[in-house]
């Protein structure tokens, strides 16, 4: 069948559309050929200042930094969005418009905005991740000892630098673990530890002289050849010993 009429819009790229950004006449539409999506002129306002002809007004469209968009669109509306799309191998990011600071900002924080002491944009978010290593290391820090041993400086260390402190009691005779007294060693109250009878000698928790352990019927020692056993500071000079043990 001969064709007898044929309708074109007029058409380029998004970026051809970006770079020319010409004024369309009013409800003139405009094809993005590589997006599939347009927009319709009103015979005043230029392309990039359009918003796209979406079911979704809020979308403003995509953009190779924050620049562009802001250029593009230096103020919005409550629920405004758009996508930050910096070209191949870059993550599209989505931002929207912060109506209390009437900006642009990337979303779920402030772009370069402050948590605490904590400052970056979510994009980048080392600064973020190291914090939380600093504040919690899982991997205990094992330590051996083979005779008598005192919760000592270099156990606070390990503790105070955010570590999980485990202790390997390794003798062949009995040998006694020692909960210190806040004077001597002052510890934070809620640093917990453990412990192992790694040997064959039995293994004693004793507090000192000011100090109070609390523990099940009284327990203070390890059952058997590798219990584990766990201890806590509760109060200023009051222990808590639980896991693996026996009286």
């Amino acid at each position: 069948m001969a064709r007898v009429n044929l309708i074109q819009l007029r058409g380029g790229t998004a970026a051809a559309w970006t770079s020319a950004n010409p004024v369309l006449a009013d409800k003139e539409p405009g094809v993005e050929t590589d997006t599939r999506r347009f927009k319709f002129g009103d015979g005043v306002t230029a392309w990039n200042s359009l918003a796209y002809a979406s079911a979704d007004a809020h979308f403003k469209g995509v953009y190779v930094d924050d620049t562009a968009l802001t250029a593009a669109h230096p103020t919005a509306e409550p629920g405004d969005y758009a996508y930050i799309d910096a070209g191949v191998g870059q993550e599209v990011q989505l931002w929207i418009w912060d109506e209390d600071d009437t900006e642009w900002v990337e979303s779920g924080s402030p772009a370069g905005g402050t948590w605490g002491s904590i400052t970056g944009t979510l994009s980048s978010q080392t600064d973020l991740q190291n914090a939380l290593n600093a504040k919690l290391n899982c991997i205990p820090t094992f330590r051996t000892v083979t005779a008598t041993h005192e919760l000592d400086a270099t156990d606070l260390a390990t503790v105070n630098a955010g570590g999980q402190l485990e202790i390997f009691l390794d003798s062949a005779s009995p040998i006694t673990l020692e909960l210190p007294t806040n004077a001597v060693r002052a510890f934070p109250i809620g640093t917990t530890g453990s412990g192992v009878q790694y040997g064959a000698g039995q293994v004693t928790i004793v507090p000192d002289a000011t100090v109070t352990m609390r523990s099940p019927n009284n327990a203070n020692k390890s059952f058997a050849q590798y219990s584990k056993f766990y201890y806590e500071k509760i109060g200023i000079n009051e222990w808590l010993l639980s896991g693996d043990i026996t009286v």
